[in-house]
């Protein structure tokens, strides 16, 4: 639990339990956007990481590159940062906040019954993959800037906001609706 707008850093290979403090990892201070979590490599997190509102965490960065942090419980933060280029999983879990990269086309988001609702990359750093899992739904409410969206098997993607990037299906049974009014 933050009281301040400190930072933490992960070593490797750990797995973190925010289920294990009532609080979790969260921002305490009662100001929003407070507090960073910054992951060296792969790491495995059950439970909620930050909350709505005065809860949100200021970031949390994947830095670690090939590497893999997966997150088992909804993740609140203004930003969730890729410096380098790994994975980050939500599986059946949503991420509040936008996805961002240090460097252009780097850091993959894998996402299974998710909603997704920050702004992904943008025009000048585009992520470099955003997966939809099969048989699942992904729901990405605003604007995704990504080198591939990538529909795995069933998977569906629901794309709220436009979309800048190459698309790739597994599959002729990979689904991508697009709200009116929105590009790809």
């Amino acid at each position: 639990n933050f009281t301040g707008d400190g930072t933490v850093t992960v070593a490797a290979a750990q797995a973190v339990n925010s289920n294990a403090n009532a609080a979790g990892i969260t921002n305490g201070t009662g100001t929003t956007s407070r507090g960073t979590v910054t992951f060296a490599g792969a790491s495995a997190v059950s439970g909620t990481v930050g909350a709505a509102g005065a809860g949100l965490l200021k970031a949390i960065n994947a830095d670690g590159a090939a590497t893999t942090v997966a997150f088992a419980g909804n993740t609140f933060a203004a930003t969730l940062n890729f410096g380098g280029d790994g994975t980050v999983t939500t599986s059946d879990n949503n991420l509040t906040g936008a996805v961002t990269t240090s460097i252009i086309n780097t850091g993959t988001l894998t996402s299974g019954t998710s909603t997704i609702t920050g702004q992904i990359g943008t025009a000048a750093l585009p992520i470099k993959t955003i997966n939809c899992t099969t048989p699942k739904t992904t729901t990405l409410a605003n604007d995704a800037y990504a080198q591939t969206l990538y529909v795995v098997g069933t998977g569906t993607i629901l794309q709220q906001g436009n979309f800048t990037g190459a698309l790739a299906f597994a599959n002729a049974a990979g689904t991508l609706k697009v709200s009116d009014g929105k590009n790809i």
